[in-house]
């Protein structure tokens, strides 16, 4: 049973799942990049305060601090 239809819906459900696994792969680099981000941003955080916020409040600046490379 391997008429022309058949073979076209064998091309077709190929096709379909090369283009998923396109789509997965892309969803995991997106979710990558918000990981990349929100962990740069972490670092500019100290506890629960802001970097801007501690800089009022103390008025000094901690070593170590490192500014996420989207601010820069």
């Amino acid at each position: 049973m391997n008429t022309p239809i058949l073979n076209q819906i064998k091309i077709l459900y190929a096709e379909v799942r090369r283009l998923e696994s396109l789509v997965y792969e892309d969803d995991l680099t997106q979710i990558g990049n918000r990981r990349k981000f929100e962990r740069d941003y972490q670092e500019v955080l100290v506890g629960d305060r802001p970097y801007q916020e501690r800089q009022r409040a103390g008025g000094r600046r901690q070593k170590g601090i490192l500014l996420p490379a989207l601010c820069l």
